[in-house]
């Protein structure tokens, strides 16, 4: 179906030229966009692609969050449909503070401004604030993120995933032991704990959570001066981190 591009009379409207809504669904697509205001906070389309677009920001004021770290943290990407379709994505801050942009119909981008809750629920808006449409869904254990939104008489579904890799900060160690205690620090490590490698060896988990992970160091055999291998983390979305070294050394080494 050949689509029609109808010009926007939003004031303050900023046009880009269009842009593909990949895999959205013609037929469930109405004559029109239901998204048609324009208001920005954040310069990057899709977050840590290389296909960015730089925009002039204006400032919104963020509500309070009573928490100073959040287990969402990170990327979400995916697609919304309905009387208007098209890719968007955000980021959930420490403090669960949601931002991102979404790509219309007609080719224009709309800012994403929001928040997420402790149990994985979240609201944000898309355009402007007052008038914008509202997007409600649910985060799930398996980093998966649904929900429908509104404006006025249009609506639709909307659907996407975690796509943040993880990172490691920093050991509490860079040598160790098999059974000694690892405390793993960084980000993006997702709340589900998944697996922690050394080399090719999964380590026991003693403690995962989103910022730190706790690990006991395999038994791995090595010789007398020890083995130098990659520690890396495995998220549950199949990413992995950049790898740090760690030295197992034999399991009769003096401290």
């Amino acid at each position: 179906m050949k689509k029609t591009i109808i010009s926007t009379l939003a004031i303050g409207l900023l046009l880009f030229h269009p842009v593909s809504a990949g895999d959205a669904d013609p037929a469930s697509v109405g004559p029109t966009s239901a998204f048609t205001e324009f208001e920005t906070t954040d310069p990057s389309i899709f977050p840590n692609d290389a296909d960015q677009m730089t925009l002039q920001s204006n400032t919104v004021e963020a509500s309070s969050i009573e928490s100073n770290q959040c287990k969402y943290k990170g990327t979400f990407k995916g697609q919304y449909y309905g009387t208007a379709y098209g890719p968007w994505s955000f980021n959930i801050s420490n403090t669960c503070q949601l931002r991102g942009t979404a790509i219309n119909d007609e080719g224009s981008l709309l800012a994403l401004n929001g928040s997420s809750s402790s149990d994985g629920s979240l609201t944000l808006v898309a355009g402007s604030t007052s008038s914008g449409a509202t997007f409600s869904g649910h985060i799930k254990d398996n980093g998966s993120i649904s929900g429908t939104w509104y404006q006025r008489a249009d609506n639709g579904w909307f659907r996407g995933q975690y796509v943040s890799a993880p990172k490691i900060g920093s050991l509490s160690q860079k040598e160790g032991k098999p059974g000694d205690l690892i405390s793993i620090s960084g980000s993006n490590f997702w709340y589900v704990p998944n697996k922690v490698l050394f080399g090719k060896t999964k380590a026991e988990i003693v403690d995962w959570d989103s910022y730190g992970i706790t690990v006991a160091v395999p038994n791995i055999s090595v010789g007398p001066n020890g083995k130098s291998v990659a520690l890396k983390i495995r998220s549950f979305n199949g990413k992995f981190s950049h790898p740090k070294k760690f030295l197992i050394l034999p399991a009769d080494a003096t401290e």
